[in-house]
């Protein structure tokens, strides 16, 4: 562990992205794994959908729970507990005989992969300068993103040939990669830095009180909307199937530019977070985001229009969720708040994506739908944008999130 003011190692770094790629591979898998588990079991949309919903719920009680034990475990010990559930779900869930089995497995996963990343945008908020802050917590995000596109590479042809299962054992051999990177991290007998001092690390009523304000109101509520947009995200390749009428396998490919938009997402983010903040990186995921939706969903269906619109959906859902929404709570709320800070953006965007997953579940079963299955996908997948549009009103209430300025250079904080 880390001692309290010292220098964070390259090894921590390393650490988190690793535990931070879990997420990002898991929901790359969980997209191909929804139509192979339906194809095997016979499950409808609806029921397949749980895969998903079970998972965010348990995100949603781990979540707050690791936030409230941050002062007093601290971050990185309680980052590797969740790396052990994350890998004790996948092996229930692998080794299941039947689908509850299964559902409480993606349980496990879900209670122990869902306080990951904001652990780790805790730990950057609270142990690196605020000028390098950004360049990391845009680096975790492009470590999602990597595994993120790992998952769509892999996964479609193992699931082909081994079933729905194999999603599960690349989720367990990830987790075991990520404690592995993880393990006696800093040496193992130095205390938590929380513990060591609580005047930095314990939450503060200032802090507290910087959860109420106005600007956290609006991360929260942009936060909701993008986990709206994780949902749809999810269901992409299923819309593939059902308005193209392409095989579950060819998804890959019409996928590819969702995954690679949400690379060039991370990649711009990392580079440009400090200097440019994150109201103006917001509103450009905001703009893509709703560009993505145009033309996959309302454009008449041709494979060029679903893979331009899955690039711009991937550009900006991630151009959201991926780094600006946590930047923006580490400048909004002082050190000493930041354990709830992060788990708060954390817990309302999973609460966005348990919200959008229920809605599409039920829009998109195809009885009572005159259209059918593809057209029912179809209708909740424009309900939920438009959920998720009317969360981006937020924007507004953002102020400028000003780069760390050097001492003898005041003027320079009127950059956004």
């Amino acid at each position: 562990m880390m001692a309290s003011g010292a220098q964070p190692s390259s090894r921590t770094a390393a650490a988190l992205l690793v535990g931070a790629a879990l997420s990002g591979f898991d929901a790359g898998a969980v997209g191909y794994v929804l139509p192979a588990l339906r194809a095997t079991t016979g499950v409808d949309a609806q029921g397949a959908s749980w895969l998903v919903s079970t998972y965010v719920a348990a995100m949603l009680v781990g979540i707050p729970l690791a936030g409230a034990a941050v002062a007093r475990f601290g971050a990185l010990r309680l980052f590797q507990i969740c790396l052990m559930l994350a890998a004790a779900g996948a092996l229930l869930a692998l080794t299941a005989p039947g689908l509850p089995a299964v559902l409480a497995g993606r349980s496990v996963q879900g209670l122990g992969q869902g306080p990951l990343l904001p652990l780790a945008a805790t730990l950057v908020a609270q142990h690196w300068p605020a000028g390098q802050q950004g360049r990391l917590v845009g680096a975790l995000s492009l470590a999602y993103g990597v595994a993120f596109l790992a998952a769509t590479g892999v996964a479609p042809p193992l699931l082909g040939h081994w079933g729905w299962r194999a999603g599960f054992a690349l989720s367990l051999l990830t987790a075991a990669a990520a404690l592995a990177a993880t393990w006696n991290v800093g040496g193992p007998s130095a205390a938590p830095p929380e513990v060591e001092a609580a005047k930095v690390h314990k939450p503060s009523r200032a802090g507290l009180r910087a959860l109420m304000q106005r600007e956290m109101a609006a991360i929260a509520l942009l936060s909701l909307g993008t986990g709206v947009g994780q949902a749809m995200l999810v269901w992409f390749p299923t819309l593939a199937i059902a308005r193209l009428g392409v095989p579950a396998l060819a998804t890959s490919i019409l996928m590819l530019p969702l995954v690679v938009g949400g690379i060039a997402a991370t990649v711009a983010i990392t580079a440009l977070l400090d200097r440019m903040g994150a109201r103006r990186l917001l509103a450009i995921g905001a703009a893509a985001a709703l560009i993505g939706v145009v033309l996959a969903v309302l454009a008449p269906p041709s494979r060029l229009a679903f893979m331009a619109g899955a690039g711009a959906f991937g550009l900006g859902i991630v151009g959201l969720c991926g780094g600006p929404l946590r930047y923006a709570a580490a400048r909004a709320v002082p050190a000493g708040g930041q354990g709830l800070a992060q788990s708060a953006v954390a817990l309302l965007t999973n609460l966005g994506l348990l919200g959008g997953s229920l809605l599409l579940g039920a829009l998109a079963s195809g009885s009572g739908h005159p259209g059918g299955e593809g057209a029912g996908i179809t209708t909740a997948l424009v309900t939920t944008g438009m959920a998720m549009a009317l969360s981006f009103v937020a924007l507004a209430a953002l102020r400028p999130h000003l780069p760390e300025a050097a001492p003898a250079a005041p003027a320079a904080s009127n950059r956004a």
